[in-house]
C-alpha cells in the first residue's frame, strides 16, 4: 500500500520465451500505489507469462491503473476493482503476443476510470457474471465499461454473459460495450441494465 511505483511487479526478461509459469496472487489488498496495483510484463525474448491467477483480491486507488497483464490462460474470479485510474481497472494489453485462454468471472468493477476492463489482444475469452458500477463522482471520468481490440490489437471469440451495469445518468458521453473494428466474434448475452439508457449513454459501439 502506498508505494512509489506498482503495487506487485512479475517482470519476465529471461529464460524460456513462454515467460513464468503458475503464478497465484490471492487474498491481498493492494492500494494507493503510483504505479498499476499488479502489472504483468515481459521484455527481452520472453513472450508471457501464462497460468496466471487472480483471486479474492481487492485492488483500489492505484494511479495507473488496477492491474496491467500480458499473459496465457489468465484467470481472475472475486477480485474487487475500485477507484483506480490511468488504463481503468483491468487492461489485457497487446504486447509480442495475443492474451489466450482468459477466464473472468464474479469480478466487481467499481468507480474506476475511465472503465472497467480494456482487452486490446485476446483470443478465446469468457467474461461473466462481473459487474460495472458508475456511481460517484467525478462523472466526466466515467466513458465506458467494457472494450475490445483497442491499443493496436485484436480480439477473437470473446463472450460477455450475465453482466451487470449500473452508470448514473450524467456520466455523458458513455459507452458501455466499445467493440473495435479488429474484434472478430464478440457474443454479449444475459446482461442486467440496472440504470442506463440516459442521454449520451449507448449501449453497443
Amino acid at each position: 500500500s502506498g508505494l512509489t511505483g506498482d503495487g506487485i511487479q512479475i517482470d519476465v526478461d529471461i529464460g524460456d520465451a513462454d515467460g513464468a509459469n503458475q503464478i497465484m496472487i490471492i487474498g491481498n489488498r493492494i492500494e494507493n500505489n503510483t504505479g498499476f496495483g499488479v502489472l504483468v510484463e515481459t521484455t527481452g525474448t520472453a513472450v508471457e507469462n501464462s497460468f496466471l491467477k487472480m483471486t479474492d483480491n481487492f485492488i483500489q486507488n492505484n494511479v495507473a491503473g488496477g492491474a496491467d497483464i500480458k499473459g496465457l490462460i489468465v484467470t481472475l474470479e472475486n477480485n474487487g476493482f475500485t477507484l483506480n485510474r490511468g488504463v481503468g481497472a483491468v487492461r489485457l494489453r497487446f504486447q509480442n503476443a495475443i492474451n489466450r485462454l482468459v477466464t473472468m468471472r464474479n469480478n466487481a468493477f467499481e468507480n474506476n476510470e475511465p472503465g472497467a476492463l480494456d482487452i486490446q489482444a485476446a483470443n478465446n475469452a469468457i467474461i461473466e457474471q462481473n459487474e460495472c458500477l458508475q456511481s460517484s463522482a467525478p462523472v466526466v471520468a466515467y466513458t465506458r465499461c467494457f472494450t475490445l481490440a483497442g491499443g493496436g490489437g485484436s480480439t477473437a471469440n470473446v463472450v460477455f454473459r450475465n453482466t451487470f451495469i449500473r452508470v448514473r445518468a450524467d456520466a455523458n458521453p458513455h459507452t458501455a460495450f466499445e467493440i473495435g473494428a479488429d474484434a472478430d466474434t464478440t457474443v454479449i448475452e444475459n446482461t442486467i441494465w440496472d440504470q442506463y439508457d440516459a442521454a449520451g449513454q449507448t449501449r453497443l459501439s
